[in-house]
C-alpha cells in the first residue's frame, strides 16, 4: 500500500470531528481507493475513514489495516506541512 496523494481539508462534521486531509491510497498495483478522510475526533484521536458513495460506505478496513493507514496517514500529513514550509523550494 501507499500513498498517491494527501490534501488539506479542514472540513468539521456535525459530531465535532474535523477532516485534516484527504488522500488518495493504492492498495496494490491495480486497485486505488480516492478521498478517504485523516479526521481527527472530538477526543482527540486520529483515524481514517473510507469515503462515501450514494450515501454509504466506499469500502472499509479491518482494524490492523486501520491502524496502518492512519500511520501513514500521519506521515503523510506531517511531511505535507513540512513541504507547505520549505522555503528552499521556492
Amino acid at each position: 500500500m501507499r500513498i498517491l496523494d494527501i490534501r488539506p481539508d479542514g472540513y468539521r462534521t456535525a459530531n465535532g470531528s474535523k477532516t485534516l486531509a484527504l488522500f488518495d491510497l493504492e492498495v496494490t498495483g491495480g486497485i486505488r481507493i480516492y478521498n478517504i478522510a485523516y479526521r481527527e475526533l472530538p477526543n482527540g484521536e486520529k483515524r481514517v475513514i473510507a469515503p462515501n458513495a450514494h450515501g454509504k460506505r466506499a469500502a472499509t478496513f479491518d482494524l490492523p489495516t486501520a491502524r496502518e493507514l492512519t500511520r501513514m496517514a500521519a506521515i503523510a500529513y506531517s511531511d505535507m506541512g513540512a513541504k507547505a514550509f520549505d522555503r528552499s523550494a521556492a
